[in-house]
C-alpha cells in the first residue's frame, strides 16, 4: 500500500541589496526560496549601508541603520 504523504515544504529567506543610486541609497530585497522556486520581494526600504553580513543583517552601528534592520526583520516575519 502506498500512501500519499504530503511533501515537506522548504523555505529560505535571504536579504540582499540592490545597486546604489546616485544619492547613495540602496534598495533592500528579500529573496524567498520555496521548494527551489525563487521570488524576489521588494521591501520598499532604502538604506545607506555598506553591505550585509552572512546572517542578512545590515552593516553599520548608526541608529537609523538599526531601525531599518528592525523594519527588515518585521518584513521577513510577515513573509514566513
Amino acid at each position: 500500500m502506498s500512501q500519499n504523504l504530503p511533501q515537506k515544504k522548504y523555505m529560505k529567506l535571504i536579504t540582499s541589496l540592490g545597486k546604489a543610486k546616485k544619492n547613495g541609497l540602496r534598495h533592500v530585497y528579500v529573496t524567498c526560496y520555496i521548494n527551489r522556486e525563487r521570488v524576489m520581494i521588494s521591501t520598499g526600504i532604502y538604506v545607506e549601508s555598506d553591505g550585509i553580513d552572512d546572517n542578512g543583517n545590515l552593516l553599520g552601528k548608526k541608529k537609523h541603520i538599526q531601525e531599518q534592520q528592525i523594519l527588515i526583520n518585521n518584513v521577513k516575519k510577515r513573509i514566513s
